[in-house]
């Protein structure tokens, strides 16, 4: 098998480039070569390539534990139109789980909402009650990461500052940063923070989205 890979996602960006790459290698083999390699298999090796890719076999809305190996897709999750920004500083993996470890005695075992069942409980919130789910969500959106990636990237807190001064309900870091996301109500609102983040010149800002259930 010949593979010619083309990069579209940023490195270093905390967007999963690789990971998803890899997955999607996995999961293009398997579809050409039914059977070849097997369901349990393919769990195997794409935990042996890193701990993001098993989600990244998935490609649907999905609750992940262990280092990486347990995924449960998760149905129902509403549409959200998302930014993802990017101060324009590079950020390795390696130098943020550095400063993690640095970290790691003053930080909790638990974080409050950051369980299956509440995001449950966000999901069967009215959807017309925005400001209920604004504030739910806020609560689901933790990176135990961010703390650190904020130390070698100060940078982080101004481009979140900004997702919220443009409108966004929530926003959280992406992976081991540098790139946030924030959550908005429509794709309309997205665009037009995307258009005024452009015009202040600073790093990248991208619209996407929450995936469907299949």
């Amino acid at each position: 098998v010949s593979l010619r890979l083309i990069k579209r996602v940023p490195v270093a960006a905390g967007l999963g480039g690789g990971s998803s790459d890899a997955g999607a290698v996995l999961r293009a083999l398997d579809s050409l070569i039914p059977g070849a390699l097997g369901r349990r298999h393919l769990a195997r090796l794409a935990l042996e390539l890193g701990a993001d890719v098993p989600f990244f076999l998935v490609s649907r809305p999905a609750w992940v534990e262990g280092i990486g190996e347990r995924v449960t897709p998760i149905g129902g999750l509403p549409k959200l139109s998302l930014v993802l920004a990017n101060p324009g500083e590079a950020l390795s993996t390696g130098s943020v789980f550095e400063a993690w470890d640095a970290l790691s005695p003053t930080l909790t075992a638990t974080r409050p909402g950051s369980t299956l069942r509440s995001l449950s409980d966000w999901m069967a919130l009215d959807p017309e009650n925005s400001t209920a789910r604004s504030a739910g969500l806020g609560g689901l959106l933790c990176n135990d990461l961010e703390k650190a990636a904020r130390q070698i990237c100060p940078a982080i807190g101004g481009i979140q500052g900004q997702l919220l001064e443009l409108g966004a309900q929530a926003v959280g870091m992406s992976g081991s940063g540098a790139t946030s996301f924030g959550v908005f109500e429509a794709p309309s609102e997205a665009n037009s923070a995307i258009e005024r983040l452009a015009l202040r010149g600073e790093g990248w800002a991208r619209l996407a989205g929450t995936l469907s259930d299949g």
